[in-house]
């Protein structure tokens, strides 16, 4: 047997989900009959270097590793490139991507999810249909280049894509997650609510519905931190650092995947599943923890001043 096979072979076993047999989990990824999979996995045929490529792309794997050509030094990084002719493609194809990764992370009973964050956590918001389309609106506004901007009324967001965002919440939230936050979280989403109402963008009846959403928002994130669980039972537990931070870190860790990302682009992440940058991406959020103020479940004079100095931004949300 080749040893790009074995490698293969070996990546496969490791990541079969519990209750699923190796061959039909080798099947789903490439739609061949049994009797080829088989010689596939016994060796007898050897992965053409499309499969391998499938295989790695599925199972979120460095193919330069597999196949042992990585350079000292060097690392790989994914990023799914904006099309500003089609921004709800490609919306959908970074949300679709996330989703995969959940998926990995649900089935995992030992996984979480740490984040380091200065907006509004992902994990709650797409319950809110104005919020999201809000904040899809500001990332078209970015990406969209035109003499006249796009009015929030005017953009359109398909049903597919609210369908996209409930599946990545109830997703999101089965899963352990650990978070760290800026004190003032809701400071530069309020802020940009202001700059686009001053530009004539937002209307009244939408800043009313931003806001109301937003109220609704900090509740739920108010009992979720509370009780330390999201509403599917799921480990929940807020941090609030003690410094400031300029982006979104994220660091998974499963048995079945593990990898980092950084917020770039408005709403996409340069991710990665090289092992020495996912180390450095734990060791800083760790150490980021070590310096923050737990608010879950404890904590409560530093929890009610948090929670009261939001209420306070998102109150200016008047016209």
């Amino acid at each position: 047997m080749d040893e790009l096979s074995l490698e293969i072979i070996k990546e496969l076993k490791q990541r079969v989900p519990k209750g699923v047999t190796l061959i039909d989990f080798f099947t789903k990824i490439i739609p061949i009959k049994k009797e080829a999979a088989y010689r596939r996995l016994r060796g007898d045929i050897p992965f053409t270097l499309k499969e391998a490529q499938q295989i790695a792309s599925y199972l979120h794997l460095s193919l330069d590793k597999i196949l042992k050509i990585k350079e000292k030094g060097t690392f790989s990084f994914n990023i799914i490139r904006m099309n500003r002719q089609n921004l709800i493609s490609a919306y959908n194809r970074t949300m679709e991507t996330s989703i995969q990764a959940m998926q990995y992370m649900k089935a995992d009973p030992d996984a979480k999810i740490y984040g380091a964050i200065n907006t509004l956590p992902s994990s709650h918001i797409f319950l809110y249909p104005t919020i999201c389309k809000f904040r899809f609106f500001k990332w078209a506004y970015q990406f969209r280049n035109a003499p006249n901007p796009l009015k929030m009324a005017e953009i359109e967001v398909p049903p597919s894509v609210r369908h996209i965002e409930k599946t990545f919440r109830e997703i999101h939230q089965q899963v352990a997650s650990y978070y760290i936050s800026i004190k003032d979280l809701f400071e530069p989403y309020t802020s940009d609510i202001h700059y686009f109402m001053e530009l004539g963008l937002i209307s009244k009846d939408e800043v009313n519905l931003l806001r109301e959403e937003t109220y609704q928002l900090l509740e739920d994130l108010e009992e979720d931190i509370s009780s330390g669980k999201t509403k599917f039972g799921s480990p929940f537990i807020f941090y609030l650092a003690n410094t400031y931070f300029d982006s979104n870190y994220v660091y998974i860790d499963g048995n079945n995947l593990k990898g980092s990302a950084i917020n770039i682009f408005g709403m996409n992440y340069l991710g990665s599943i090289e092992e020495e940058i996912n180390n450095d991406t734990k060791e800083w959020i760790d150490s980021l923890m070590r310096y923050s103020t737990l608010i879950s479940v404890t904590g409560e004079i530093e929890k009610v001043n948090f929670f009261n100095q939001q209420r306070k931004m998102i109150k200016k949300l008047h016209i």
